[in-house]
């Protein structure tokens, strides 16, 4: 005979943000689930990135309908190597790719975002693979223009400073190699 012993597994999840507080507080005292749940409000940027790097894994779950650029929380959980999963948000997949440097669900499925959590951390290989591709993502988005010789080269009225702007703006395509 074969005793398996199954064990719920310990989920804690931290939400960073402001934002609906009063629903989501709601539903996870409708859910019972308030010991596993810690709302932490507007996060400094200084404790972010240590937050980051404490988790297993960084949800940014943004629908089509939020009006949304390339969010910040995605630059440093690229910069930590925590691995994202992330709606299909139009924003944010120029840069994320599924199963490359992170995990993609349908916007506003939340089936679909239960079952790529469940994918990556239960497949250790996965894992490891999103981690290290993710902090290369985070490299190739990196400018390598400094603001402080951006704003000289600004200041500076001549023939050479203007050239150089123009050919280091973002819509002059030196950057277009850097993307994956």
């Amino acid at each position: 005979m074969t005793l398996i012993a199954l064990t719920a597994l310990a989920v804690a999840i931290k939400l960073a943000g402001k934002g609906e507080e009063e629903f989501f507080a709601q539903r996870v005292e409708q859910l019972q689930i308030q010991d596993s749940v810690e709302f932490l409000g507007i996060v400094p940027t200084q404790t972010l990135e240590p937050l980051m790097r404490e988790a297993d894994v960084v949800l940014v779950t943004s629908r089509h309908e939020y009006p949304e650029g390339f969010p910040l929380t995605i630059q440093h959980a690229l910069r930590t190597r925590t691995p994202i999963v992330a709606s299909d948000h139009p924003m944010f997949t120029t840069h994320l790719k599924h199963g490359i440097n992170s995990i993609i669900f349908e916007a506003g499925n939340s089936q679909a975002l239960a079952e790529c959590i469940k994918k990556i951390v239960s497949d250790a290989p996965l894992y490891r693979s999103i981690s290290v591709a993710s902090h290369a993502t985070w490299h190739q988005l990196r400018l390598p223009v400094k603001w402080a010789e951006f704003i000289d080269r600004w200041l500076d009225d001549s023939p050479e400073s203007k050239q150089w702007l123009l050919e280091q703006r973002l819509a002059s395509g030196a950057y277009n190699s850097r993307q994956s």
